[in-house]
């Protein structure tokens, strides 16, 4: 069982709508040989049959569909994943996932549950230790003399400085609360979102020869390029060193795992808590995984548009445990889970999953491809 199993995706789309060339369709015959294979196309076929038998209200144009999702890979281990009849159900919610949402827009059957998505929203500490809730409002809060000012709106708050200097700037603090998200953009043009219950400290103005930020939870930074002046995070067990680089990383108190992604650009970690002299760098579509209990790391190839997919309003996950993804899901909706069958934590999923719908469409979803049943009652998620 541990032999890869090998979908060309692209044929597959193509053979659902009727496209293949002769070319194509040799090959595409081909695969279907396997038993298990044909099984999965003829799955998917009546799926997008069924689909088609909607009003046309509900209709879904189902090319559109495919080329809104990213490229899955599929390997298979009698240890680590799905098995094939099992991917094939996650492939079927992924191809036609805009279809069930119109569908459940328009002809829900909820658990009455109506646990709702986070929004934008966060607090600003300033240096005088004031502070200001982020929400609805638009407006400019001008700081002292010679440090500029800060636009905000309601999912943004944007550093304008008037002398980046060279002396001792403030710090403000930017909390993001459970079931919410917030971005910004620092004084020196670099961009960061952040994700919930994160904080990040940072200066009013880069002073010195670096730029320093200090993060807990889970943030994309996208650092604008100053070849005098790195870019460095701190997060307690890491400190990484940018100059011009996009990445996402992960690391919240409560997670034994932190998690940097090297999105574009060139990244070193150069401090590593626990692990003296170690240095490690990397390069675009390679992350690395800091163990804080075995103080281990392990670099790893992947795509990096997976990890900041939370940014643009999905939820991906690859290989992800229950467990982990209900982790997430936690962060962002106001529910508690308990796994009343201890086995469905460990349980591994592929897909992706939208990030601002009710809680009521993500069960749908999970149900349609988990062995498991969820039960949902005053947000409280029971999974047996």
């Amino acid at each position: 069982m541990g032999n890869k199993v090998h979908i060309d995706w692209a044929l597959f789309r193509k053979a659902l709508v009727g496209n293949l060339d002769s070319a194509e369709e040799k090959a595409f015959n081909d695969w279907l040989n396997a038993k298990e294979n044909r099984l999965y196309f003829d799955k998917a076929l009546a799926f997008q049959a069924k689909a088609r038998e909607k009003s046309p209200e509900e209709q879904y144009d189902f090319k559109k569909a495919w080329s809104e999702f990213e490229r899955h890979h599929v390997n298979r281990d009698s240890n680590r994943f799905l098995t094939l009849a099992r991917v094939a159900a996650i492939l079927i919610i992924l191809v036609a996932l805009p279809i069930f949402l119109i569908h459940r827009v328009q002809n829900v059957e909820t658990t009455g549950s109506d646990i709702l998505p986070g929004r934008s929203s966060a607090l600003l500490t300033l240096a005088d230790g004031s502070t200001v809730v982020l929400e609805t409002r638009d407006t400019v809060i001008r700081l002292k003399k010679r440090m500029g000012e800060i636009w905000v709106d309601s999912a943004n708050i944007v550093y304008l400085a008037e002398d980046e200097g060279t002396g001792v700037s403030d710090y403000n603090i930017l909390r993001i609360d459970h079931g919410r998200e917030f971005s910004l953009t620092l004084s020196d043009g670099s961009r960061v979102w952040l994700n919930s219950e994160t904080e990040l400290r940072y200066p009013v103005t880069f002073t010195g020869l670096t730029r320093e930020v200090y993060l807990s939870g889970e943030a994309y930074f996208e650092i604008a390029p100053d070849v005098n002046k790195p870019f460095i995070v701190n997060t307690g067990d890491l400190k990484l060193t940018v100059l011009g680089t996009s990445f996402n990383v992960s690391a919240y108190a409560d997670d034994n795992l932190q998690v940097l992604t090297l999105a574009e650009g060139e990244i070193e970690i150069t401090e590593i808590k626990g692990i003296q002299g170690e240095s490690i760098s990397l390069i675009p579509n390679q992350q690395i995984i800091l163990d804080k209990r075995s103080l281990t790391t392990e670099v790893r190839q992947v795509d990096a548009n997976l990890y900041s997919a939370w940014t643009r309003g999905r939820f991906v996950f690859e290989d992800e445990t229950m467990f982990g993804l209900f982790q997430k899901l936690g962060r962002w909706y106001d529910i508690s889970v308990f796994f009343i069958d201890s086995n469905a934590q460990y349980e591994r999923l592929t897909g992706q999953l939208p990030r601002f719908e009710s809680f009521d469409v993500i069960i749908d979803l999970l149900e349609r491809v988990s062995d498991h049943e969820f039960e949902v009652e005053n947000n409280i998620i029971k999974i047996k």
